[in-house]
């Protein structure tokens, strides 16, 4: 369109706004930005990620391993990770590590692949704020707060980590706080029942309680996996039936 601006991005300094130019091409359109410990900004864009450091532009798309072309979240923690998310596709939490890209799902314990907002806290963990709740990452480890965690509405966007809270936005309803000194207590205890085997065939089944009751049996999630295959989605089921399994030991997590 004549007259059409291009992207860009401006800088505010010595009290005004000016235009830096970091070569975005004519119709991409930028959704979301921070910087890396070494002061690179990172950006997403409708076109992939791009790196703008020291005047020199870098790009990641699908050729170099993006399963959406279009990032709508980043961030950057201080161990210079970029993760990042695509709002819509159902691709996950990705990140963007010594020049590899990899994805975390639901699968692995996020709490929807639709990854709306992401922020990194002062402790280096990394929050995303989805379509079906928050997730927490921190050493290698997701955990996710969902409506059993009094998250009602959990639609979600953005997200803020404060210290010992986290604010997220919601869709409809207002704006949540988690407490994360209460989100500290111990983990739910999990019984795991004796196996019923027979011709090949084996049902298991588990129990789990919250820490003093603070929320029903019913609500508690759990995941599993048996011997080293990938995890379970996080739900409330408590058995599993596995047909033609091999004879020999197998491990049930």
């Amino acid at each position: 369109w004549p007259g059409r601006p291009e992207p860009a991005v401006c800088r505010f300094a010595g009290g005004r706004f000016e235009h830096v130019d970091m070569g975005l091409e004519p119709t991409e359109r930028l959704y979301d930005m921070d910087e890396g410990p070494d002061g690179a900004i990172w950006l997403g864009t409708s076109h992939g990620i791009v790196r703008w450091h020291g005047g020199r532009l870098q790009r990641w798309s699908s050729e170099e391993g993006l399963a959406i072309p279009r990032v709508f979240a980043i961030a950057a923690d201080p161990e210079g990770r970029v993760w990042f998310g695509h709002q819509s596709g159902g691709a996950g939490l990705g990140v963007l590590h010594e020049g590899r890209i990899r994805y975390r799902t639901m699968l692995h314990g996020l709490a929807h692949d639709e990854v709306w907002d992401l922020a990194v806290g002062e402790d280096g963990a990394v929050w995303a704020a989805t379509s079906n709740g928050l997730s927490r990452l921190a050493h290698d480890e997701l955990v996710s707060f969902q409506a059993p965690s009094g998250l009602d509405h959990p639609d979600i966007w953005p997200v803020l980590p404060d210290g010992d809270s986290v604010y997220v936005g919601t869709k409809g309803g207002g704006v949540y706080v988690l407490d994360l000194t209460e989100a500290e207590r111990p983990a739910p205890r999990v019984v795991i029942d004796e196996p019923l085997v027979a011709e090949g065939r084996a049902h298991l089944s588990w129990r789990a309680r919250a820490h003093n009751g603070e929320i029903g049996p019913d609500h508690v999630q759990t995941r599993f996996r048996i011997d080293g295959d990938p995890w379970s989605a996080w739900d409330t089921r408590r058995k599993v039936d596995l047909m033609k399994t091999r004879a020999g030991e197998h491990t049930l997590a």
